[in-house]
């Protein structure tokens, strides 16, 4: 193993977007970590994102350590939506895994997950799933 994160297989610079089912197939082991207690998902074909929703603080953070989110945002809210905090930055190739948490109800600070210097040296494969390519 190179160190190099693993998402989808044969992803590079320049190869196309996962379809839609590989983005489910994502969807459904991301929802998995937290025993399927998020609100839905939204995947995007078009710019490879998966987009998870969980009403629990501690479990949208939960997912934030395990998939690595770097970045955290705070969305407040207005007159059309709800807040929001938002974690992301994962590494994986073609694919963008967002999770979002309403504001309501949520204790400060909240913590964002970055990749340090060395962390992907000890894992063999630092996500949770590996997507094949079609046949």
């Amino acid at each position: 193993m190179t160190g190099q994160p693993v998402g989808v297989a044969g992803a590079a610079a320049g190869a196309p977007s996962p379809s839609v089912t590989e983005l489910l197939a994502v969807a459904v082991e991301v929802a998995g970590l937290v025993n399927d207690r998020s609100s839905y998902v939204t995947v995007s074909s078009g710019t490879g994102a998966v987009c998870v929703w969980v009403e629990c603080q501690a479990d949208a953070e939960h997912l934030s350590r395990l998939l690595r989110l770097g970045r955290v945002s705070d969305y407040p809210a207005s007159e059309t939506s709800e807040g929001f905090t938002v974690w992301s930055g994962g590494s994986w190739p073609n694919v963008q895994i967002s999770v979002y948490c309403s504001l309501a109800g949520q204790v400060r600070p909240v913590r964002a997950f970055p990749v340090r210097a060395g962390d992907l040296d000890q894992l063999d494969v630092p996500v949770p799933y590996q997507l094949t390519e079609a046949a």
